[in-house]
């Protein structure tokens, strides 16, 4: 029987195409965990761990190879689910999602390659070849920001999404100057990340935004704050979004029981896995809640495992953040992923439908 002879977890950091600013911070640089899980049989799955807070995805590796790792040793690799059931007990919190999420997309690239399926056929199969993308406009200044988007529109993007949380008058005329550079048949939705304080002073500042014909606004309070979103999306007549606040099936229920929000963005790594994404969007939809799969931004690999969850959601009417290797000067892919006209290509290929570049990985290994 085919069984799980090697585990490793290897930290890695790549830089950004440019410095990325939003109400989090200024970051030139994404620290991932590159999972690579070896089967009896010589064949190897490729999992991705993306967090850009707290420990980030390379602080992660640890737990994954002292804890995970051990546990998975021996195991037979197609029995998924009773697999990331034994894991979860053993690195249960919630905020060690992404590393499960690591595992799982291992895991699921493993068994893929082994019975020549993709990733989209473990959660039910496809229901679209390609995905609507959303590209996201960081801080900077109205001006630099108005350029960004007019080249991302060029290229065929139809939804952009203006980071915000910072400085009110500087975000409001960014605002302004991608609308007024893009024109009226461009999507633009706004980020804020957590940025503002409370629910009257959101509520003004979503009524500024109007005059701009915002598509949505995401995450304008904390992320914990489910009695305030209750209350500002009584006020608001922009649909409000919650993505920091949903990481499990728990989280989408809370929101949902509080009327906190219109919309949730679903994140492969913060729901700790393709599968968990995929029931936590059918929680949303269930209780009439539309969803995105969103990006922390990922390497070629966790980019590809979205895809396969977008793919696999029934109702995806909005465009997706699944484009997270593009923010990034370099990748770990021997072949980038696809991208045309704002929309990404869903990977065909076994598993995850990617070649990973070993020498790559290396090369981007964070050493101590």
């Amino acid at each position: 029987m085919l069984k799980i002879r090697a585990v490793e977890a290897i930290p890695v950091r790549v830089p950004r195409v440019h410095a990325s600013e939003s109400a989090f911070g200024i970051r030139s640089h994404t620290d991932a965990g590159i999972v690579r899980i070896e089967a009896s049989d010589g064949v190897v799955g490729w999992g991705e761990i993306s967090l850009v807070w707290w420990r980030l995805g390379s602080g992660l590796c640890e737990a994954v190879n002292e804890i995970l790792a051990p546990a998975l040793i021996g195991e037979d690799p197609m029995a998924i689910s009773r697999i990331m059931e034994k894991l979860r007990s053993l690195l249960p919190g919630k905020h060690d999602g992404p590393a499960l999420a690591g595992i799982e997309m291992a895991l699921i690239d493993l068994v893929g390659r082994e019975t020549s399926l993709p990733a989209y056929m473990f959660l039910g199969g496809a229901f679209r070849t390609k995905i609507d993308l959303s590209m996201s406009l960081h801080i900077a200044e109205p001006s630099a920001v108005a350029a960004e988007a007019t080249k991302w529109v060029a290229q065929g993007f139809s939804t952009l999404k203006i980071k915000m949380g910072r400085d009110w008058n500087r975000d409001r005329l960014a605002l302004e100057a991608v609308r007024s550079a893009v024109g009226a048949g461009v999507r633009l939705r706004v980020d804020v990340n957590e940025g503002w304080s409370s629910v009257p002073l959101a509520a003004s500042r979503l009524d500024e935004m109007r005059q701009y014909d915002v598509e949505l606004v995401e995450q304008p309070l904390g992320a914990e704050d489910l009695i305030g979103m209750r209350e500002l999306r009584a006020r608001s007549s922009i649909p409000l979004a919650i993505d920091d606040g949903v990481w499990t099936a728990r989280d989408a229920s809370d929101i949902i029981r509080e009327r906190a929000a219109d919309v949730l963005n679903v994140y492969v790594s913060e729901s700790g896995g393709m599968i968990a994404g995929r029931h936590i969007a059918e929680v949303a939809r269930t209780a009439g809640l539309q969803c995105w799969v969103g990006s922390m931004p990922e390497l070629g690999i966790g980019t590809a495992a979205n895809a396969h969850l977008a793919a696999a959601m029934p109702e995806l009417s909005l465009a997706s953040d699944v484009c997270g290797f593009l923010y990034h000067a370099a990748d770990v892919l021997t072949t980038p992923l696809v991208v045309d006209n704002g929309s990404i290509a869903v990977p065909t290929g076994p598993g995850l439908g990617i070649e990973v570049d070993s020498a790559a990985v290396e090369n981007w290994r964070l050493r101590a």
